[in-house]
């Protein structure tokens, strides 16, 4: 495994752990009326498909520049269409909960996204 992406796994790890205590303090003191059974995994959701993806973005990276942008892009629409799919199958089974459950959902979108782009940059810019 390449060092860059047992670093990024180890990352992804200790995010989801962050994660993942974050919302057992927020659920347990704060908001108990709205915790969900699903939060676990969606987290861990998240750290598999960012591990996908950054996995991909690596490989793609050691190619030629027009390779790596085509390579984001797709991946960028897959990645978005996946998790809309998710948030379409919860929301089928479960209505009534829709709200603290797309709201979750977004917090750890948003979360997952800066930390993906963020530590992609970083890996180009050591790899370069």
């Amino acid at each position: 495994m390449k060092p860059h992406l047992k670093k990024f796994i180890y990352k992804t790890i200790l995010l989801s752990a962050i994660i993942s205590f974050a919302t057992l303090l927020v659920f347990t003191i704060l908001l108990k009326e709205f915790y969900l059974p699903i939060y676990p995994f969606v987290i861990i959701f998240f750290a598999i498909v960012s591990i996908s993806v950054h996995y991909i973005l690596l490989k793609s990276s050691q190619r030629k520049a027009n390779f790596f942008v085509n390579n984001f892009m797709m991946s960028t629409i897959i990645k978005l269409f996946v998790y809309l799919g998710f948030v379409a199958i919860y929301l089928v089974f479960d209505k009534q909960n829709k709200i603290p459950f797309i709201i979750f959902f977004m917090i750890n979108y948003l979360v997952f996204s800066v930390f993906e782009i963020s530590t992609l940059l970083s890996d180009l810019k050591n790899a370069n």
